[in-house]
Parts: structure tokens; sequence; C-alpha cells
């Protein structure tokens, strides 16, 4: 499904989010900005975990609650736990969703100005700096210590993941990085998988990826870079990138001072001279 599609399916029938985490809640901005959040009839959940009775005045339902009625639902969780949504969908005989991480960027910023196209990573490194970002290290740690140069790296990396997401999931996603690390050992960098950044090198999709080329002093990646609009700071949430409070917040000193390290060794090859 395309995303131009998707977007009229939105508009034209009673809308279920699933997910009532970091997501979904972007998502249901991302569909406020563009006036298509009156849709939106209910978040969904499963049915071990409602704590409360709506999320931005919206209710918050079971998703066994859905069975019988004629909504869309729109998935709006991380990969890393969207197969166990969808057998649980299944079972209850719920099919008429889609996953909405491939289509959320070209929903909040249309379509990309370009695709597939080379851009520099000092640039984004560079953008990063001047906000104050430190995402990029902590994913340069947990690199080093797959490699055995930290025993600090996975722990930063979960914490770091928990400002945002429940326990279980920052494990599962400490576990897919892992994966991709091995991955690129093994086979490289993979030219086909974009990162996502803005006009004004503001990455907002991909920092994994960006984070190993980083590590390994790639000059240039392939991105898709969106168009720059004022609403970026609403639907991009700093807690992906780690600022300076966060960092002073949820880290120990230990860790500060790795993550500072990091930021400064990765500075040193990109930024310095």
């Amino acid at each position: 499904m395309r995303t131009p599609e998707l977007i009229e399916i939105i508009k034209s029938n009673d809308i279920a989010i699933y997910g009532a985490g970091e997501v979904g809640k972007k998502l249901y901005h991302i569909l406020k900005i563009h006036n298509l959040h009156q849709r939106v009839k209910c978040f969904v959940v499963s049915d071990a975990t409602v704590s409360s009775s709506n999320i931005e005045g919206v209710p918050l339902r079971t998703v066994s609650d859905l069975v019988g009625e004629n909504v869309f639902i729109l998935l709006a969780v991380h990969e890393v736990i969207k197969s166990e949504i969808e057998e649980h969908l299944r079972m209850l005989h719920l099919s008429n969703y889609v996953w909405i991480y491939p289509h959320i960027w070209e929903i909040a910023f249309g379509m990309p100005l370009e695709v597939h196209t080379k851009v520099r990573v000092r640039d984004i490194l560079r953008r990063q700096r001047a906000d104050g970002y430190y995402a990029a290290a902590i994913r340069y740690l947990a690199i080093e210590n797959y490699y055995k140069k930290n025993e600090i790296g996975y722990r930063a990396y979960v914490k770091m993941q928990q400002i945002h997401c429940e326990e279980k999931t920052a494990a599962k996603r400490l576990e897919r990085f892992i994966h991709l690390i091995e991955d690129w050992q093994k086979c490289g960098y993979r030219e086909e998988c974009d990162i996502m950044t803005d006009a004004d090198s503001r990455l907002f999709d991909g920092l994994h990826r960006f984070s190993l080329a980083c590590y390994h002093q790639m000059e240039e990646v392939y991105a898709r870079v969106f168009p720059s609009v004022s609403f970026y700071n609403q639907v991009v949430s700093e807690k992906i990138y780690i600022n300076r409070e966060m960092l002073a917040e949820h880290f120990t000193g230990e860790e500060r001072d790795a993550v500072r390290d990091a930021q400064g060794r990765i500075e040193g090859i990109y930024l310095v001279g």
C-alpha cells in the first residue's frame, strides 16, 4: 500500500490506533497537524495493559472490544513487537489493519524531495552537535561494547531506550541492534537501506545505521531527504536523541562520562580540522 492510498483510507474510515506508547502518540499528533485526528475513534492496547481511560482525550480500549466493529486499525508499534501484535489480531480475526511505520514520515512531512541520494555524515553530525544531541554517541558505545572495547555500551543503550519504552521492548531493541551490527560485519554497508533526514540535515530515522556508519568512518550514506517543516519538533520527539538534560537525569556519572567521551571521539573524526 502506498502512502497516498493509506491517507485516503484514514480520511474515509473510523480509525483505531493500536499502541498507547511513543509511536501511537506521535501518530496522533501527526494526524492532528493535518486535521485527520477526528477520524480516530480510540486508542487500543492488549487486554492486560489498560491503565487509564483515555489518551489525548481519545478513549483507550482493549483490542478485543473491536471485534465486530467496522474500524480500520493503524498499528503504531515498534518493529520488534510487530509480529506478536499481528498474531494477536489474527487470533481475534481482525484483518483490517496496516503497520504505520513505513508510512508515518510521508504522512507527517509529505513525499521526500530526494530518494536514495548521498548525504554527508559530517553534515548530520554538525547538526546534532548544534542541537546538543547524544543519540549517536550512545549507539556508538553499544557498537564498541559488541567489539569488546567497553563494558558500558549495552547498559547505556538499554537505559536510553527505557526513557520511551518498556524494559522488555528496550531489551528487544538491543537484540535487534546487535543483529544489525552482525549483519554489517558480515555483509558490509547495505546501500539500499536509506536513512531519513530533512533538508536541514536533521536525522529522524536510521540512527542505528548512521551510528554504524560513524563507527566505520564512512564519509557519505544514502538517504531519503524530506522537506523541512515548521512543526518538526511536534512530531519528532527529543527522547530519541537524548539531549543534555536527559543525559543528566537518566544516566550515572560514569555513563555520562563515557557518552561524552564517545561524542568527542566521533566529532574528532568528522568535525575537527
